[in-house]
């Protein structure tokens, strides 16, 4: 109490507290002190909120242009496989037509050179 001796009640509840590290504080603060502390707490909110929205504009942004691929992306792919369908089907028709194809008469098969040449090379001799 040799510390206290003299303060009174009011005196004590305004007393600053000692902290490690930091400036002292002023016990009493002027009216204009105050509102300084109070505008600039409240600047300091009022840009952590638009840093925030513009963070949100942001990621907004960023994830319409990853929509936007996605839906190109998937607009190709079903294109491609329209294509690829369509080829298929094709393909398929016209081997099936070649395959079925057959001639309505035998056609003769020409004779063999080798053998024309072998009776040649045996009437020569």
């Amino acid at each position: 109490m040799k510390q206290t001796e003299g303060l009174n009640c009011n005196q004590l509840l305004h007393k600053p507290a000692k902290q490690i590290g930091s400036p002292p504080v002023p016990a009493q603060l002027s009216y204009s002190a105050h509102m300084a502390r109070l505008i600039l707490a409240a600047v300091g909110v009022i840009l952590l909120a638009i840093a925030a929205l513009a963070l949100v504009w942001l990621l907004g942004q960023l994830l319409v242009g990853l929509g936007a691929f996605v839906v190109g992306t998937a607009a190709v792919l079903w294109r491609l496989l329209g294509f690829l369908i369509l080829a298929g089907a094709l393909g398929g028709l016209v081997y099936f037509l070649a395959s079925a194809w057959r001639p309505s008469s035998r056609v003769a098969a020409p004779p063999e050179p080798v053998r024309l040449k072998k009776a040649a090379q045996k009437a020569k001799a």
